[in-house]
C-alpha cells in the first residue's frame, strides 16, 4: 500500500484562547492510494498548531501549519509502509468466531441499581 500526498491547504486556523503566541488549526490533506487497481482519495483533516513569534508573517504562520500537517502525514505513511500485512476491507479474519444475540445480556437481564431491595440505614 502506498499513500501518496496529493493535495494540503489550511482549512481553518484560530489564535488559541488561552495560551499567548499559539496558533491552531486543521490542515485539509487529500491522500491516494491504489488497491486493487483502483485509485482511491481519502481526505482527512489534520488538526495541528505551532508557537508563532511576535509579529510572525500571516504566510509564514500558514506554511508553518501545513509543514506541521505533512510531517504528521509523512509518519502516518511511515507506519502504514512498515506494517506487515496490507489493510484490506475485512478487519476479521474468515475464522474468528463472531457474538450471537445469544451472548449478549437483554436489558431486562441486567439489574437495577434502584431496583435492589437492600436499603442503608
Amino acid at each position: 500500500m502506498t499513500l501518496e500526498l496529493i493535495d494540503i491547504a489550511l482549512s481553518e486556523r484560530h489564535s488559541h484562547p488561552r495560551l499567548q503566541n499559539r496558533i491552531t488549526g486543521k490542515v485539509r490533506a487529500v491522500l491516494a492510494e491504489t488497491i486493487g487497481g483502483r485509485l482511491i482519495e481519502h481526505e482527512i483533516f489534520v488538526p495541528v498548531w505551532i508557537d508563532a513569534v511576535e509579529g510572525t508573517p500571516e504566510d509564514d504562520i500558514e506554511l508553518s501549519l501545513m509543514v506541521k500537517a505533512a510531517y504528521i502525514i509523512g509518519r502516518l505513511k511511515s507506519r502504514l509502509s512498515s506494517s506487515q500485512e496490507p489493510l484490506s476491507g475485512n478487519v476479521f479474519p474468515a475464522d474468528t468466531p463472531t457474538a450471537s444475540n445469544d451472548d449478549v445480556a437483554a436489558p431486562s437481564d441486567i439489574p437495577h441499581p434502584a431496583a435492589s431491595n437492600s436499603t442503608q440505614e
